[in-house]
């Protein structure tokens, strides 16, 4: 993977300004996840049965594993009790939080009840 970075850089046109050399390293697969393995992100959801209280919301859990596919970007989080789950990168920010912060403002707006 780092040989192809390097040779996508040598590749790249050397006048680009800093915008355009991010848009044509996308343009060339250079995938960028919004988070990495070992991050902290918070959700308000469990599955049912987890002793995991209401009260105790936004549950910490801390990212596992990234999965980059052709169909879905997504995200395996295991819990402080041990379970995991999978989020879609299309939930950050409806179900998963990057921050505590922002899973705190969207539990007290109500929409993850």
């Amino acid at each position: 993977m780092r040989d192809r970075l390097i040779k996508i850089l040598h590749e790249m046109p050397k006048e680009m300004m800093i915008g355009e050399a991010a848009d044509y390293l996308l343009a060339n697969g250079v995938v960028v996840p919004p988070c990495k393995v070992g991050d902290m992100v918070y959700t308000n959801i469990s599955m049912q049965g987890w002793y995991m209280r209401k009260k105790d919301r936004p549950y910490k859990a801390e990212i596992v594993f990234i999965g980059i596919n052709k169909v879905d970007n997504f995200m395996n989080v295991k819990f402080e009790n041990g379970n995991m789950l999978q989020f879609n990168f299309s939930q950050i920010g409806k179900t998963v939080f990057l921050s505590e912060e922002e899973a705190e403002r969207e539990l007290k707006e109500g929409v993850q009840e």
